[in-house]
């Protein structure tokens, strides 16, 4: 709950002010004079008509100071009513479908590790959880065969010649294809394991690829039309078995052929033997993979930095299972609840169970003779839109509370005892669950061999729910969008619902490809993400949170045929060199310090720009703009006689304009203020 704000400990502004705190920041209409002190007046100018035998009126006097004390307590009152325009406002979102959105949980890849000990790999099943400290939980998202091997050799095949490549060291670039990858060329993978050991019958191995200029590369899902490219190559995996090469199928990649990070599992041969490739170098045999380009090439060839065995996507979730619902008091059993939140919205698998038996039983079984007859309810967003016979729920994920129907709009649940069920549901979500690399370390559970499990990687994605003030700025834009995205705002709107991702902000240009940025191509929409800001450097999307705002938007939202890139903008750094004036008697430090503090918001790519919603993507570094930011924002300041733009160390004319790359944003770095006296030359 909110401090009080109507109480004698409010201060002065605030009491002038008439506007509480949390009010409706957009143009709204003042409907009655809600200060104190005006009420006080209206009251006096009262006295003379209704009683007029009141002449004694000065400060001291009983009924002055009941005056006072009732326009102090009418205060409150006439605020709350000038709060109806922010509530109606609000209403009228809530009945378009606009309301804050709900947390959405981080995710990781995990690495398993398997003890020396192990005869075969190991099964991980999906949803085991290991924990990630602070009271964090992730659960696996698929199966997992842990194998109990090492990768011990990676060679480049190119031409004929086998060039090695240390599997040891991470974060150190090396092309799996050599310089040209054309058909031919292939990739091998040497794992070590001990003698007799079976492996399979799935391998997950976990592939990260470097982006261009130390981004991450584009992700890209959806579409129908071709890309002016050449024909993809066509990747094949082998395993050598013993002395043959045994084709292997592909059961997911989310690299998209190397392209993009992520994991590949390959569904392995009954039996796979070591043996040693024909005209490698090595004289131990090795358990090996082969990855071959078939036919195609790459436009350019794919850069890797590590590969590790034994990887599997996890999520910042916890699944409770069979819970009966609690009633809440004083609704009839019209709204029951969970006993865990915040829940992940149409995570619950909800049950209603029409009989008489008062004891809870599961799904499908018997108690006392008799067979139940649960049937599972459908969640929905607004129950006005269903019958009196519809069988459906609407779900508050931030209190864990079930609304069902009242008999006009869907149907009201059957009288019974712990009849209602959760079978399912997903606890999660928030940044808490955006742990750092090597923190995701403790199992819940134990798995006989398996030593350890970790996330090489910081866990990328996790968002805090959405605050009412927040889901009212977006509120008008969503309500066009209309849950479908077809003009470039709707893109990046719809953008910040994408689950699993973490979106600050988001930039569309339809026919766009930053693949291919001289060529306009149809069909193509790229979005440009931005998440929240950490406080080291540029906020650059992972390769998570890309992957999962485009196949949200290509899914459920873009038109079919739509293909949606996404992509993290390339950043400018900008330093602003700058003289100031500064009033004489005035702290020289505090006056530089509040134009860097102007600076550094004013060009901040999230919370920037004249309009405070962002520097504009491509936006021009404007000397007047820069100029009067600072002398309305600094009283202490009084001329400006220098001012120049320094963009990726390369300095700008004094007091000029610098244009940046279209799709671009700019973050600042190290500015120079110099401070001068009235009368100085800069």
């Amino acid at each position: 709950m909110n401090e009080a704000w109507w109480g004698k400990e409010v201060s002065q502004p605030q009491r002038q002010g008439a506007t509480p705190p949390n009010a409706f920041s957009g143009a709204s209409p003042e409907l009655v004079v809600a200060t104190r002190d005006e009420v006080f007046e209206e009251l006096k100018s009262r006295i003379l008509s209704f009683t007029p035998e009141w002449t004694n009126r000065r400060e001291g006097e009983a009924g002055i100071a009941l005056a006072h004390l009732f326009t102090e307590e009418m205060e409150p009152v006439l605020q709350r009513a000038n709060l109806l325009p922010k509530k109606a406002f609000v209403e009228f979102l809530r009945t378009a479908g606009v309301q804050p959105l709900p947390p959405t949980p981080a995710q990781a890849l995990l690495q398993f590790m398997v003890s020396d000990g192990a005869t075969q790999s190991v099964p991980v099943l999906q949803g085991f959880q290991v924990s990630g400290g602070n009271q964090v939980i992730f659960e696996t998202n698929a199966d997992l065969y842990a194998a109990p091997g090492k990768i011990k050799e990676l060679y480049a095949l190119e031409k004929g010649f086998y060039r090695s490549i240390d599997p040891t060291t991470t974060n150190v670039a090396f092309q799996p294809f050599g310089r040209s990858a054309k058909p031919g060329a292939a990739f091998f993978i040497g794992i070590a394991a001990n003698a007799g050991v079976v492996l399979g019958p799935q391998l997950s191995l976990g592939f990260q690829v470097e982006g261009s200029a130390g981004q991450p590369p584009p992700v890209s899902s959806g579409g129908l039309v071709p890309l002016p490219v050449p024909l993809a190559p066509l990747l094949r995996w082998n395993v050598l078995d013993g002395a043959t090469f045994q084709p292997v199928e592909v059961m997911t990649d989310e690299t998209g052929g190397l392209l993009q990070s992520g994991v590949i599992t390959l569904a392995l041969p009954d039996e796979w033997n070591p043996g040693i490739p024909p005209g490698a170098p090595d004289t131990t045999p090795l358990l090996w993979l082969r990855l071959q380009i078939a036919y195609g090439a790459y436009p350019q060839s794919p850069v890797l930095l590590a590969i590790t065995l034994n990887m599997v996507r996890a999520t910042a979730v916890q699944t409770f299972y069979n819970e009966v619902l609690t009633p809440v008091p004083n609704t009839n059993g019209a709204v029951m609840s969970l006993s865990s939140t915040p829940v992940l919205p149409k995570s619950l698998f909800l049950t209603v169970d029409d009989t008489a038996d008062i004891s809870f039983t599961q799904q499908g079984g018997t108690s006392g003779g008799a067979t139940t007859t649960a049937r599972r309810w459908q969640e929905v967003d607004d129950l006005a839109q269903f019958g009196p016979d519809d069988e459906v729920y609407v779900l508050d994920s931030g209190t864990g509370e079930v609304t069902f129907g009242n008999g006009i709009h869907g149907k009201i649940p059957p009288p019974g005892f712990r009849n209602i069920v959760a079978v399912s549901y997903k606890v999660g979500g928030g940044v808490a669950g955006a742990v750092g690399a090597g923190k995701v370390s403790g199992p819940l559970t134990s798995i006989p061999f398996i030593a350890g499990v970790t996330n090489p990687l910081p866990a990328t994605g996790g968002m805090d729910a959405e605050t009412q003030d927040q889901a009212t700025s977006r509120g008008p834009s969503e309500a066009r969008a209309r849950g479908r995205a077809v003009a470039a705002a709707d893109y990046e709107i719809l953008s910040l619902r994408a689950p699993g991702a973490q979106v600050a902000r988001a930039h569309a240009v339809p026919g766009f490809h930053p693949v291919f940025p001289g060529t306009p191509i149809a069909g193509v929409v790229c979005v440009f993400v931005i998440p929240i800001e950490r406080g080291a450097g540029p906020p650059s999307a992972s390769e998570d949170t890309l992957r999962a705002v485009s196949e949200f938007l290509s899914s459920e939202l873009a038109p079919a045929g739509v293909e949606v890139v996404t992509a993290a903008p390339l950043f400018h750094r900008v330093r602003v060199q700058v003289s100031v004036v500064i009033e004489p008697g005035v702290n020289r430090g505090e006056a530089v310090a509040s134009v860097l503090a102007q600076i550094n918001s004013y060009l901040d790519p999230v919370t920037g720009g004249d309009d405070k919603q962002g520097w504009p993507f491509g936006g021009t570094l404007s000397y007047a703009s820069m100029a009067r930011r600072l002398l309305t924002s600094v009283p202490q300041i009084t001329a400006i006689p220098r001012l120049n733009f320094v963009v990726d160390g390369v300095r700008g004319a004094i007091c000029s304009d610098v244009a940046i790359s279209p799709n671009s944003l700019v973050w600042p770095v190290q500015h120079e203020v110099i401070a001068l006296a009235p009368g100085d030359q800069s």
